[in-house]
């Protein structure tokens, strides 16, 4: 561990937050081979069982609403409503996703000259995002 941290702070009020460590270069690349490690039992899941965990965070994100969107005040200064549309419109993308995810990554059989092929889709891996502050 490191003995440099960052701070999160109100920008209306200017008080500290929260404090967090800075990860060693040896704790960020345990987090990557995690991540690896969990898209390997990913990958394996079928799309239904994909589309009831992405359902399952929709719920979450609705149950913490609230929460969030407190956060996103406290340490953006964004208004609470404007919080709370944001998770709506996260959460509404996680339902779009798994209602309509295992339709469109289905398997497509194909007529190829030789005979038949098979479009298949798979995970490839982990994908790392961060979200502006001012998203959406």
């Amino acid at each position: 561990m490191t003995d440099k941290s960052i701070q999160t702070i109100n920008p209306l009020t200017e008080q500290t937050l929260a404090t967090y460590s800075l990860m060693s270069d040896s704790e960020a690349m345990d987090v990557v081979q995690n991540s690896h490690d969990a898209h390997l039992d990913w990958r394996l899941k079928s799309l239904d069982e994909r589309a009831s965990v992405i359902a399952a965070i929709a719920a979450e994100l609705r149950k913490s609403k609230e929460e969030f969107a407190q956060l996103m005040t406290d340490e953006m200064g964004k208004l609470l409503s404007d919080g709370r549309d944001e998770i709506e419109l996260c959460a509404g993308i996680c339902d779009y996703t798994a209602k309509h995810g295992p339709s469109m990554l289905a398997d497509e059989e194909r007529q190829v000259p030789q005979g038949r092929g098979l479009v298949t889709y798979s995970p490839l891996g982990v994908i790392y995002g961060i979200q502006p502050w001012n998203f959406p």
